[in-house]
């Protein structure tokens, strides 16, 4: 089709010039996304469409980075006026494409934010245009895309018999080898309490129930630093019964998915060399990991500077979520719940069904996220 992929370009420039944009050119596709997956890459490819019924060239093949050092040249650097928004288009016309494009999209983006630092990546989509879509492409679009949540549009050129070429969408399905689970075990997540006591001012104890909207700050705080690391997980804030003595108040309960765990169940992809499998399996073993990592601890002890001042506490008590939430059940008031990551778009997923019962709560409502749970961790009975 394209004998070089200086063809391809000259073929897309042509068409940008005389159009104004590109979105004529990619071919309709009917589609029903069966899984997380399948969505998250479908609502970026929707996304990104809708920058291309009207975009301007900025660039072609020239450096983009505001740095004399740095040579950054996409294919294409086009802004879309509508949307006040830009395009990158990246090329490919080789069968050893590989996951260097996504590395190659990456380094654009960031070199748009440097220009302007408070862009959005969202404000940024990126459109890969490819004859060939190899296993190391197509596994690192699928990270950028799945993982990151970059706004990243997959496009394969089509010829048809009257010479006509068009943009096909390379379906979801293909960029990825395994679908992750909707329901997991109780062995899958692990995490950590903590307690927040009550500090003394001027000879007197701070009463913590007049400071509430302090701590559900700091609870808060907790979760956004953990979505903002990339982790996936869910807490939970909530009250000691009073006929319970501690010296701590409140508590909260923070659960993040065992990276280790999860990462091991389901490495059985053929492209992966099975002897490292089996000696990170026997390594972990060794090691007794539980899936609390440096960035569940982190994102704890982030919101102790919310509590500044009135209360003190920090992360202890590893466990894992079965013995965590008995703990949980049994000693305290649950007060609210808040998802992130993969957790947080699976009960986006179940919240609309639990509104059609009529039912009107909160986001953060920790019934609702009780609710939630046992579906996506069957037998999680308090």
């Amino acid at each position: 089709m394209f004998v070089r992929e200086r063809n391809m370009q000259d073929w897309l420039s042509e068409h940008i010039n005389r159009n104004y944009g590109f979105r004529d050119l990619v071919e309709e596709l009917e589609y029903t996304p069966k899984t997380l997956e399948d969505r998250v890459i479908w609502d970026s490819y929707n996304y990104c469409l809708e920058f291309l019924y009207q975009v301007e060239s900025i660039s072609e093949d020239e450096n983009i980075s505001k740095y004399m050092s740095e040579i950054l040249k996409p294919d294409f650097f086009l802004f879309c006026p509508g949307y006040e928004s830009f395009v990158i288009v990246e090329l490919k016309n080789d069968r050893n494409a590989t996951r260097q494009t996504g590395t190659e999209l990456s380094a654009y983006v960031n070199a748009i934010k440097n220009h302007f630092p408070l862009i959005s990546d969202s404000d940024v989509c990126s459109v890969i245009i490819s004859s060939h879509w190899p296993i190391l492409l197509k596994n690192n679009v699928f990270n950028e895309m799945f993982w990151h949540r970059r706004k990243i549009l997959c496009l394969e050129p089509v010829q048809y018999s009257n010479g006509d070429i068009k943009l096909a969408r390379v379906p979801p399905r293909l960029l990825y080898d395994q679908a992750i689970t909707n329901t997991f075990k109780d062995s899958d997540f692990s995490g950590m309490h903590f307690p927040i006591e009550s500090r003394v001012r001027n000879g007197k104890e701070i009463v913590l129930d007049n400071h509430l909207g302090q701590i559900k700050s700091a609870f808060r705080r907790m979760c956004r630093k953990a979505e903002k690391n990339g982790s996936h997980g869910f807490a939970f804030l909530w009250r000691f019964h009073e006929d319970l003595k501690r010296s701590a108040d409140y508590c909260i309960t923070f659960v993040d998915i065992n990276p280790f765990k999860i990462n091991i169940s389901s490495s059985a992809s053929n492209s992966v060399r099975y002897e490292m499998i089996y000696k990170l399996n026997h390594y972990l073993r060794q090691a007794e990991v539980n899936g609390v990592t440096r960035n569940t601890i982190a994102s704890m002890w982030s919101g102790q500077d919310m509590l500044r001042g009135v209360a003190s506490g920090g992360p202890e008590n590893s466990g894992s979520w079965q013995r965590l939430q008995e703990e949980m059940a049994w000693e305290g008031n649950i007060i609210s719940f808040i998802p992130w990551g993969i957790i947080a778009d699976l009960y986006e997923e179940f919240l609309p069904g639990a509104y059609a019962s009529g039912d009107d709560f909160s986001y953060d409502n920790p019934t609702t996220g009780f609710d939630f749970l046992e579906l996506v961790i069957p037998n999680n009975a308090l």
